[in-house]
């Protein structure tokens, strides 16, 4: 077991979550208990938006297995959590109000997430959108890409 594993709940280490979403020996026992965490319905929209985009961003940089355990996490915590649902919608509002010409509106295309906060209540993810998903989309593993979709 990750000697990081039993400090998860304090939301402070991003490098402990990169080697564990990584890590082949840990992933499986890492997303279990993870799941069992988000699976309460205690658990507030904006700690579990916080985790959703968390993953989204680990899966990023993740091989294509760990990205598509993320995605399928994301996928749960969006089903158990209907306020991360927002978080799509903005993707897609973004998207569509996005010109060709390249005028964004200011502030278009930054994120308000902040992903070093160790508080989930202060790290604005529910002011956030789910871009990582938009991204994963052109992943150059194809059964990732038609994951997302």
């Amino acid at each position: 077991q990750c000697s990081v594993c039993a400090r998860w709940h304090s939301l402070k280490c991003p490098p402990f979550v990169l080697c564990c979403l990584l890590a082949r020996a840990n992933r499986v026992q890492f997303f279990q208990l993870a799941d069992i965490f988000l699976s309460s319905g205690m658990v507030p929209a904006y700690t579990a938006a916080a985790f959703a985009k968390k993953f989204g961003r680990l899966a990023l940089r993740a091989p294509p297995a760990g990205a598509m355990l993320a995605l399928g996490f994301i996928h749960n915590i969006i089903r158990r959590h209907p306020a991360c649902m927002l978080l799509l919608h903005k993707q897609r509002a973004a998207a569509a109000n996005g010109d060709a010409d390249g005028d964004a509106p200011d502030g278009a295309g930054v994120d308000v997430f902040e992903q070093a906060q160790a508080d989930p209540a202060q790290s604005r993810a529910v002011e956030s959108s789910f871009w990582e998903l938009a991204a994963l989309r052109n992943h150059y593993c194809p059964q990732v890409s038609s994951r997302v979709s």
